[in-house]
């Protein structure tokens, strides 16, 4: 049986696109979720560089579902596809017009990056933006020395960030000084950034508590000195994979306008606040992703644990607090730096990133530093693949009736449960299997992943590697509600769809009694009520209803919206 001419020439442009590919990086992740259907016919097309192999399924034998019926593409390449005679085109070729003058700005390993990106990948250039042209630099003029501190606040396409000179904080507090020394004029000098610092949007009271005393900075044997250049991250909360990326995101936003932030994208070495060595290993490797586009330092600095960038050391909370120790008699209680680059929380209207295109450049530099092998296509014939994410057993927001969940999903006949070897089966549990779900295994399950159940919380930062045209579906807690999420998915081209929990009666788990009055509340979800916030300790019942509808509105938006994972 033969294909229609319409159907048969756009698989045999697949194929040519496929085999035209530079990278067929081995799949390390997936298995073959959809078996070929009976009766096939058997096409091999010989194309430039590639012998490719097409199995076509014909019409299903009977008793087989339509969505089993797949078309498979195995390609064996020669040697010729890797020698100088044939080469894809390299991707700055491609670039022209205002995306090449942004690109021009990048510094080499930036550039390298966007010069080894797959051609579709070079969709997203479309949404970036010149974001700082004509504005000035967030650097301080004033000599480091000066007997009184600096500093100058940043809050530009959503990301908050400042510099200061003689900046001192207490690591096991995280209170931090500026110091005014004999003088009267403030070192915050702008109301503008005094105001900023202490409105919420900002970032800053999230992550930092900053106090202006009317004194000279400690001297050299009051306090542990650090020279150079010392980026500052304060995540708004330990072990938290969310909150560190609104903190860590800063620097790869440097290091894609270095002439903006230059003392960002430049430090001798990055400290981060509130977070120890021994935290999420996620957390650690999403910075070592970051840290590998800046380019080579020439000496290390630091004896301590270095976690990418070529010798830019990384010091965490209970580090620096060694290192204080070791240097310092533990009558001196702070740190000082020289020159501090601190980030804050980045606005969350904006998302994780400041447009489309620097998303998908923090997605490629991951994967390619992990070596996460890319998605085959979702043909109009493969289920979604779909991935269900529930919490820990110690019952904060548990799903009460995942066996219900999974049932409904399966019983649209649009799922596909079998593309992950997840040890324990779905729904995943991954703070159960920390060993298993490294941060490579996350962000390879994510990028795999159409479709993500999640209940409300922290694994939702991983939607930032999920491909564009992905659809995440946050179940959230009891009576409390949080738009902003959705706002961090549309950053980076993933819809999400929020899914409140209205069961109150049943998803009592750690409830405290007086917070049940929460349910009495006329519009619980028109807009969030801090009183209602501990419901987030409640256990979660789904509306498996509700679920089925937005599954099958997914469905529709990941085959056929634009920028769709057809």
């Amino acid at each position: 049986m033969s294909l229609p001419r319409s159907r048969r020439s756009q698989r045999l442009a697949l194929v040519r696109r496929r085999a035209c590919t530079r990278d067929q990086p081995r799949d390390k992740v997936l298995r073959r979720a959809v078996r070929p259907a009976r009766g096939t016919v058997m096409l091999a097309v010989l194309t430039i560089g590639a012998l490719v192999v097409v199995d076509v399924a014909a019409a299903p034998a009977a008793g087989h579902d339509e969505h089993d019926r797949d078309v498979t593409v195995a390609v064996a390449t020669s040697g010729r596809a890797d020698s100088d005679s044939f080469r894809p085109p390299r991707a700055l070729s491609t670039i022209h017009g205002e995306q090449a003058s942004i690109i021009g700005a990048y510094r080499p390993r930036v550039r390298a990056l966007v010069d080894s990106l797959p051609v579709d990948s070079l969709r997203e250039i479309s949404k970036a933006k010149r974001h700082y042209v004509g504005e000035r630099a967030l650097l301080l003029d004033a000599p480091a020395d000066r007997p009184r501190s600096s500093f100058q606040l940043s809050a530009r396409a959503g990301v908050n960030a400042a510099v200061a000179t003689n900046f001192c904080l207490d690591p096991e507090s995280g209170r931090a000084r500026l110091y005014r020394g004999s003088a009267d004029e403030p070192a915050v000098r702008s109301t503008f950034d005094a105001n900023l610092m202490a409105d919420d949007s900002s970032g800053f009271p999230w992550n930092w508590e900053i106090t202006e005393v009317g004194l000279p900075p400690p001297g050299r044997h009051e306090a542990l000195w650090l020279e150079g250049t010392s980026a500052l991250l304060s995540p708004a909360f330990p072990r938290h994979i969310t909150h560190f990326s609104e903190a860590a995101m800063l620097l790869f936003h440097a290091a894609l306008h270095p002439d903006v932030y230059p003392w960002h994208a430049n430090p001798d070495r990055v400290v981060v606040l509130r977070v120890d060595s021994d935290d999420l290993e996620w957390s650690k490797s999403y910075l070592e992703a970051i840290l590998s586009v800046f380019e080579p330092r020439s000496k290390a600095g630091e004896a301590v644990d270095n976690v990418g960038g070529d010798g830019i050391p990384v010091l965490y909370r209970d580090q620096l607090l060694g290192l204080l120790h070791e240097r310092r008699s533990e009558s001196h209680s702070l740190v000082c730096f020289e020159r501090a680059a601190i980030g804050a929380q980045t606005y969350h209207q904006f998302g994780f990133a400041a447009d489309p295109w620097e998303a998908e450049l923090l997605r490629q530099a991951s994967f390619r530093h992990f070596d996460v092998p890319k998605p085959p296509l979702l043909s109009p014939r493969h289920k979604l693949r779909t991935l269900v994410v529930d919490r820990g057993g110690d019952g904060r927001k548990r799903m009460v009736n995942a066996d219900d969940v999974m049932a409904v999903l399966n019983a649209t006949g649009l799922a596909n449960f079998d593309y992950l070897d997840a040890p324990e089966g779905q729904p995943v549990v991954i703070e159960n299997h920390p060993h298993v779900w490294t941060f490579e295994a996350q962000i390879s399950a994510m990028r795999h992943t159409d479709v993500l159940v999640a209940v409300h919380g922290g694994v939702l930062g991983n939607v930032q590697f999920m491909e564009p045209g992905s659809v995440v579906i946050a179940i959230m807690p009891s009576n409390y509600i949080e738009y902003e999420w959705a706002n961090l998915a549309a950053g980076v081209g993933v819809t999400m769809l929020l899914l409140p929990a209205t069961d109150f009666e049943r998803a009592t788990g750690r409830c405290p009694r007086h917070f049940i009055s929460c349910e009495k509340e006329t519009r619980p979800f028109a807009n969030k009520i801090e009183r209602c916030r501990p419901m987030w300790h409640c256990e979660t019942i789904v509306d498996v209803g509700a679920l089925e509808v937005l599954f099958r509105q997914a469905d529709y938006m990941v085959r056929l919206l634009p920028h769709g994972k057809r």
